[in-house]
Formats: C-alpha cells, structure tokens, sequence
C-alpha cells in the first residue's frame, strides 16, 4: 500500500518510485505512458467535416503505414487534412482515413485496404505504429457503403423540385455534365482533386444544394456509388444539350438539369419608400438599379422587393438594409440581408434598400460579454469559494498524473519507424493544391452579393445566362407571396 506523511505529495513520491509507479499507472491506464496525448498536442480526439463525413477510431501518437491513395502534402492542422480527404476525388475510390504528423505537418490519404467493418466498427486492418508526434484516424466506413445506384426516375421526365415553388428540373438517367460547367462556388476552393464538395443520398438532395449556390446553379452530378468519394454532388453553372454518357471511369452516373424557375418581380419605382407593415418604425430608403457591397448576414429567395424587405424588418440580428436581385443571375437566394453599408453602384436588375436612420453594425464591440460580465459581478462574491474548492481536488490530481507522464516519457524517446511509406521531414513536399493555409473555413454564409461586372467563375464555356420577362406586376405584393403575373422562365 502506497503511503505518504501530511507534507509529503504524490508527486514527490513519484519522482522517487519511478520503477513502483510506471507498471502501476500503465496498468491503469490500459496501454504505455509514451503513446498518451501529450498536453501540447495538435491530435484531435474526433471531428466531422464540413460536409458531414465522421472521422472514427482516431489515434494519437500511432502511424497508420502503407495503403497510400496519394502523395504526401502539406495541411497546417490534423482536421485540416480530415477535411481534405472528405473531398478527395480518387481514381476509382474515395478517401478512408489520414495520417497527420506534426513535425512537418505532412498529410497522407488512405485507400479503401486501410480499414475494415468489424460488429459494425471501423477499425484498422494492420497494426499501428508507435510515433510520437503522428496521429491517423479512419473514416466511418457507413457512410462509405454505396448509395441505391437506380436511376429515381424515368429519363427524361420533368419533376417539382420538392419545398421550392417555381422550380422544375429533367432526370436525366445515366448522363453527365462536362466539367466545362464547374465554378468556385462559395465553399472553400481547391484544385482537384479536392475540387468536390457535397454529398448527398439522392439526386433531388444534390439538387437542393445546388440551389443554395451562388451564382445561380442550373443542374448537378450525382454518383451514387461513391466510386470517386464520399463528395458525390456536384453542381453546375449550365449544362449542353445533349448531354454526354455517364463516365465510365464513375461506372453510374446521374444528372439533372433545372428548366425552369418561376421570374421575381422586376418592378422598382425610383425615389420611394417603404414602410414595414408588420414594425412601422421600420422604414426604407428604395435605390433603384443599384447594389451595395456590405457584408451579408443571410441569404434567402423571395419573389418581390417587399418580401425582402419584410425579412430584413422581422429580423433580431441587426439588419440594416437588404440587396434584392430580380435576375437570379447572382443565386436562386437572391435576398441579401445585410448588417453593414457600404459603397453604392449601379447595376441593372438589382435594387438596395437600407433603413432610415439605420447605423451599421459594428464589429467587435463585444457588447453581450460585457453585459454578462456585469451581470455575474454582483452575484459572483460568495459562490467562487465553493466552486473553487469542489475542484481543486480533481485539479490537483490530473496536475499531479500529468507530472507523472512527463517524467516517465523520458524514459522512452521517440524515434521514427523503420519501413514506413512516410517520407522524411525533409523529402520533397507534393502539393497538389493552390491555397495553403489552415483548415478550410465553411462560412455558413459566403459573402456574395449581385456584382456590377458579372462574376464568370470556371471556364465559362457554355454558361447559359437567366433571361428573365419583365412584368407590370405590383411591386408591393404580400410578403411571401408570388408577384402578379409572375411567369415561368423555360431555361436551357
């Protein structure tokens, strides 16, 4: 039995009986002292993708060797690299998990032979290896199960798409959309192949994030099979007619082509103004044919200036003008609430609408932590005691279990393993991409508004402009509501 005086600590002790502690504590703890997260470490013990793939079984200190899917590159963090291997468009396959060291900040994609199902849990199929410094983690291998590769529909055939008033689209079975269509988009952007981004599990779902892209999306490829990756969704900016058979590399591949969407209203009376009927202390300012470069809170579709307006009046979060594009050129969301003014232009089709009186938003004011603050400081004198001592106990203890692993981690210095596929620190560094940096940022909302020089992104091959009808049409129409006369636009 371990025992110590009144001024005696455990630390101490440790330090003393390193032989008696170190089999005691790697009994405990289940595995040796030497692979446990350093306090400094960058491994991260579980992480999701920007597009929803889930990393599992994660291994810190452990290198996942061999079953490369391709050259080594450099990401400036672990889920950085997670993130690019939910993206990754292979040849044949997809990525199935990561290795990530730190030294150098080396990052490796695993094939398929890297992991396997086992009572349902995707566990590694060969044994790992102690590096101190290098983390790998696997992905879900549910989530990489091929999708039901059936055409959903019959070819050819026009369908609603569902939750979305005016839109229609064509299934187009077994076709593709040529890569001349591909754009930026709003989410992070890099070269192939981690050019991919959605996923979805049907081919009405990819259409419904090619809907929410800016500019304007006007159809989407489906793999269903996940025989490039789990990023199987990709929209385009326009499609030619005909399309082409499915790529045979992908096997199975489905397409669908927008036709049409229902034209907002495009009417717009010079010097007016607009009084919220739901908050009539909300009053805007109408600037015909113009745009405003401030930053966007939000994105929504409404089919008349009204709508949008009204949505930038109910709105909590510090709306002080909206960006309203009756031309849908810039995106299907083509109602900008915005919480900054900026620099007017001119630009046909689009009208910026600001609150009278209105002050943008300052940045950083930080305002809501101050009141907190204030709010804790009158009630805070008496409780910070008890709060502290109920805590001190479980402090001390991991201080003093942390003490214990620095000491006994000397014993064991840590070394590269022989007959790796790693490459040194100092190897040539492949990059396949051209923005390096941190981990890719998914902004939920990309700052994109209606430009006075139209943004061609990609190639632009092809790229099939809206041609949207004028109407006489009401401007003032109910909120929500479709405008007067408002036609369907046939695309294509």
């Amino acid at each position: 039995m371990i025992g110590f005086s009144k001024n005696g600590s455990l630390v101490a002790l440790l330090l003393a009986s390193r032989t008696l502690a170190t089999p005691l504590l790697e009994s405990l703890i289940g595995r040796d002292l030497s692979l446990l997260s350093r306090a400094d470490s960058k491994c991260v013990t579980s992480f999701t993708s920007g597009n929803g793939l889930n990393f599992t079984n994660i291994q810190c200190n452990q290198n996942n060797p061999f079953n490369d899917a391709l050259d080594p590159f450099t990401v400036d963090s672990m889920t950085g690299c997670m993130e690019f291997c939910s993206r990754f468009w292979g040849n044949g396959e997809g990525c199935f998990g990561v290795v990530w060291r730190e030294s150098d900040n080396q990052c490796w994609m695993r094939n398929s032979t890297t992991s396997k199902l086992s009572n349902n849990k995707t566990v590694y199929t060969k044994t790992l290896l102690d590096e101190d410094g290098t983390h790998s983690a696997l992905v879900d291998l549910n989530q990489m199960k091929p999708l039901d590769t059936d055409c959903p529909a019959a070819d050819k055939s026009h369908h609603d798409l569902d939750g979305y008033d005016g839109i229609s689209y064509t299934v187009q079975c077994n076709k593709d959309i040529g890569g001349s269509f591909d754009a930026h988009w709003s989410y992070e952007y890099h070269n192939n192949p981690f050019q991919a981004y959605y996923h979805a599990t049907s081919l009405e779902d990819c259409l419904k994030d090619c809907v929410s892209e800016h500019p304007l999306c006007r159809g989407v490829v489906y793999i269903p099979g996940l025989t490039s990756g789990y990023a199987n969704c990709w929209p385009k900016t326009g499609f030619s007619s005909p399309l082409s058979a499915s790529n045979t590399q992908l096997k199975i591949t489905h397409s669908a082509t927008i036709d049409s969407i229902t034209t907002p209203n495009t009417d717009c009376n010079k010097n007016e103004t607009y009084t919220s009927t739901q908050d009539d202390s909300k009053n805007f300012a109408v600037h015909c044919g113009q745009t405003n470069q401030g930053t966007n809170m939000t994105m929504v579709h409404t089919q008349n200036l009204t709508s949008c307006m009204e949505e930038c009046a109910g709105n909590k979060q510090g709306c002080v003008g909206v960006v309203y594009d009756s031309t849908l050129q810039s995106g299907y969301n083509n109602c900008y609430l915005q919480n900054t003014s900026s620099i007017f232009n001119d630009i046909g089709g689009s009208t910026y609408a600001v609150l009278t009186g209105a002050k943008p938003k300052a940045s950083g004011t930080g305002s809501n932590n101050s009141n907190n603050s204030n709010d804790g400081g009158s009630s805070s004198g008496g409780s910070k005691a008890w709060i502290a001592g109920a805590v001190v106990g479980p402090i001390l203890g991991l201080a003093l279990i942390g003490a214990a692993i620095f000491f006994l981690r000397r014993r064991k210095p840590s070394a590269p393993p022989a007959n790796v596929s790693e490459v040194d620190a100092g190897a040539a560094k492949h990059i396949p991409y051209d923005h390096q940096g941190p981990a890719p940022a998914y902004a939920p909302i990309p700052q994109y508004s209606p430009q006075a020089t139209p943004n061609e992104l990609g190639s632009g091959h092809g790229h099939q402009r809206v041609e949207m009808e004028g109407q006489s049409a009401a401007k003032y129409a109910q909120k929500g509501g479709a405008s007067q006369g408002g036609v369907v636009h046939e695309m294509g």
